[in-house]
């Protein structure tokens, strides 16, 4: 037996008779674990210059400071040519692993050109926003309406020490079922509430949380994020853990449609997503650091520490775009569930919708193997208690939403 092919099912094994296909999915998950995009775009002054921004009467703009590499990109560049994606023998296998490679070097790129003008082009090439016929995001529309939405009033009461122990509960649910590592840290450098590793979750410190708020962190992060890669490394290509080429806007997508399905996206929650994506436009309109602050607290009713937030997430980096998928992956994702698509093979490991075809065949094949994981949502709600959920929300233009997009499945 060739090395990498240990564990692996033996039509896989087939698959691969030079070994090709092994030491490219090695290569890729080396590669990748180098590339921790949050390390390097997130500022590490973030409270210094929040200081000085409130302190200016909201005129500063913000200089935010970055952790320099820790890598030589060049080394990076030559370990993704090693590569050997003209040898693998399966053509399937051999566009996904050269597409990842692509993609890994537009990262490089991304974390190469952090705090320079560069950076903002080499985001929209990563993560849009994909404009429609007339030069416009087409999420637009909803994000505005979402901003609007009355906020339901329930105070941060939660400090990170208590969120920490709401989250480890959500963790625990499903380290009952099988080994699931997921370590809840807190750290202070951090331009999100939360974000996720690929056994970890991590949330700011020096900040209070509503529960409410902690549940869909809890959901999203752990439930998806968290999940998906356990379920994706324990397949025989790690390649899953990773996550496939594109396959962000989707993991996104899939990650607030289960904050959806457990009832834990509130009003406030689909403001701040909507936020996020105006900021987003105004950055690329040209808007400044203050001009986009202040239209999210004077035109949205933001309050000041959230407009920052939102804010800081736009333009660290040199105008960081990442904000614009979400919408466009959850309405993806909700069309796609309406239309009848396999949750569970969705969730075996971080991918597209557009490869669920693919994947599923893979699985009939015996080359991957069923996920061991399931969304909590999917064990603990009812068919009938999902399909309810359309009735959430009592406001009309946001059931109108979801009435909307559930008529159309996605194609």
């Amino acid at each position: 037996m060739k090395k990498g092919h240990r564990h692996w099912p033996e039509p896989l094994r087939d698959l691969d008779p030079n070994g090709a296909l092994a030491k490219a999915d090695r290569l890729i998950v080396d590669v990748n674990r180098q590339l921790k995009i949050l390390k390097y775009i997130n500022p590490v002054n973030t409270l210094a210059e929040r200081d000085k921004f409130f302190a200016s009467k909201y005129r500063h703009i913000p200089r935010f400071s970055y952790v320099p590499l820790r890598f030589d990109p060049d080394n990076v560049r030559e370990e993704l040519a090693r590569i050997p994606t003209s040898r693998i023998r399966d053509a399937g296998f051999a566009r996904l692993y050269d597409k990842k490679r692509e993609e890994l070097l537009t990262y490089l790129d991304l974390v190469e050109a952090v705090g320079t003008p560069r950076f903002r082009a080499v985001s929209v090439k990563l993560f849009g926003p994909r404009l429609d016929e007339n030069g416009s995001a087409p999420y637009l529309e909803e994000a505005h309406h979402f901003v609007t939405l009355q906020p339901e009033v329930e105070a941060a009461t939660l400090t990170p020490q208590q969120a920490r122990a709401i989250l480890e509960e959500g963790a625990a649910y499903y380290a009952k079922q099988a080994p699931f590592r997921c370590a809840i840290k807190v750290r202070e450098h951090l331009s999100a509430n939360a974000a996720a590793g690929e056994q970890s979750v991590v949330i700011r410190d020096k900040t209070y949380y509503t529960r409410s708020e902690i549940l869909a962190v809890s959901e999203h992060e752990i439930s998806i994020h968290v999940l998906t890669s356990h379920n994706g490394f324990s397949q025989p290509l790690k390649i899953f853990g990773v996550g496939l080429p594109g396959y962000l806007q989707d993991q996104e997508g899939y990650a607030i449609f289960s904050e959806y399905m457990r009832r834990f996206l509130t009003p406030n929650r689909l403001r701040v997503i909507g936020g996020r994506a105006l900021a987003v436009d105004m950055m690329l309109k040209g808007e400044s650091f203050p001009e986009a602050f202040s239209a999210l607290v004077e035109k949205w009713q933001f309050d000041l520490s959230e407009a920052f937030s939102i804010c800081e997430r736009a333009y660290r980096g040199g105008g960081y775009t990442k904000d614009s998928i979400y919408f466009q992956g959850f309405i993806d994702v909700f069309k796609s569930w309406i239309g009848g698509m396999d949750l569970a093979v969705f969730s075996l490991g971080k991918m597209s919708i557009q490869n669920v075809p693919y994947v599923s065949r893979l699985l009939k094949e015996g080359i991957l193997r069923s996920p061991r994981f399931l969304p909590r949502f999917m064990v603990t709600e009812s068919t009938e208690a999902r399909r309810a959920l359309f009735r959430l929300f009592s406001r009309e233009d946001v059931k109108d939403f979801y009435f909307v997009h559930s008529q159309t499945q996605h194609t």
